[in-house]
């Protein structure tokens, strides 16, 4: 184990947690059930997604940001908000990748979805606060993506170096 903490070097580079973070989404989405399907609903489309195919979307993002900081890791400003930025980040991925699969209401069924299934239910009110959280999770995690903007900014324009 110690090697791989050597090779990882978490403590100096947490944005080695995000090259972990999308290694696991991706090894989730192959040995997810395929049959597992997510509904998106966008005005008046209704988009159906196989949930291992989301999975492996959501391991692009971690990917991405690994990359970014993998690159420029000699002008970060801060190992705080890198740290910062990184949890942040892991966790509403995680919680929106968690949200998605878990419906309070509805287990996952890998059965087709059909009309009278949600007749007797208020799924205006469902749905609305549904979007509510992901809403909530979406900024949150733009939140923490201007971190990595201000982390990057303050690098490059060569502020005084803080001593985290």
């Amino acid at each position: 184990m110690s090697s791989l903490n050597n090779i990882l070097r978490i403590k100096q580079q947490p944005y080695n947690l995000l090259l972990i973070t999308g290694l696991l989404f991706a090894l989730f989405s192959l040995f997810s059930d395929k049959r597992n399907t997510l509904d998106f609903h966008l005005h008046d489309t209704y988009f159906v997604i196989a949930f291992s195919h989301f999975l492996g979307l959501l391991a692009v993002i971690p990917f991405f940001i690994w990359a970014i900081y993998f690159f420029c890791k000699k002008i970060i400003y801060s190992l705080k908000l890198t740290w910062l930025h990184t949890l942040l980040t892991i966790i509403m991925l995680l919680i929106f990748a968690f949200s998605s699969l878990i419906d309070n209401n509805y287990p996952i069924d890998p059965t087709p979805k059909r009309y009278y299934d949600y007749s007797e239910w208020n799924s205006f009110k469902a749905f609305s606060s549904y979007t509510k959280i992901i809403a909530l999770i979406f900024l949150v995690f733009l939140a923490a993506q201007v971190i990595l903007v201000i982390n990057l900014a303050a690098g490059t324009i060569r502020l005084p170096r803080k001593r985290d």
